[in-house]
């Protein structure tokens, strides 16, 4: 490769119409993308299946609201509890990094082997199977969809989302 040849992808590499320009991101987050990472990190999916259980088990729905407000406030509560923490604490890490900062190595390293071996895989079992049952439920109208299939689909869910980083959608 010669000084011109260089030069020349140097340039590429600078100018605006370079396909490496979208590899380096910068460290700004917008209101709208702060709100709805908030938002989607501490109210989940769990939004969507769990008003039905508490309806059913209450039975008025002013009773059911009040319940819902009060819990939408406390995870907007836990929301800008990791704001202030992440304007604190400005490294990456996460929630490692906030206990290891606070409480120690021990306790921190016991929080993320309990994370990765219990709490991540039980959260995405959960998203799996409220997809499941709203996947599955046009099927089965007017009756309760059998927990076997649901089961499948969510295992399914599960399996497909694997695979998926392994595929590209936009390639050159």
């Amino acid at each position: 490769m010669n000084i011109r040849t260089t030069l020349f992808f140097l340039h590429r590499l600078l100018c605006k119409q370079s396909p490496f320009l979208n590899l380096f991101r910068s460290r700004e987050v917008g209101i709208i993308g702060a709100v709805s990472f908030i938002a989607g990190t501490m109210i989940g999916a769990g939004i969507f299946i769990s008003p039905q259980y508490v309806l059913s088990s209450i039975g008025s729905p002013g009773a059911s609201f009040i319940i819902w407000s009060c819990c939408g406030l406390i995870a907007m509560l836990g929301g800008l509890c990791y704001a202030e923490l992440g304007t604190i604490i400005p490294e990456s890490g996460a929630e490692y990094i906030y206990i290891l900062r606070t409480v120690g190595k021990v306790v921190a390293f016991m929080f993320v082997f309990s994370f990765i071996t219990v709490m991540r895989p039980a959260s995405g079992t959960g998203i799996a199977l409220s997809f499941a049952e709203y996947a599955v439920a046009p099927f089965y109208s007017g009756c309760t969809p059998p927990q076997l299939v649901v089961k499948l689909v969510a295992a399914g869910s599960i399996f497909s989302s694997l695979f998926l980083p392994w595929t590209t959608f936009d390639r050159y």
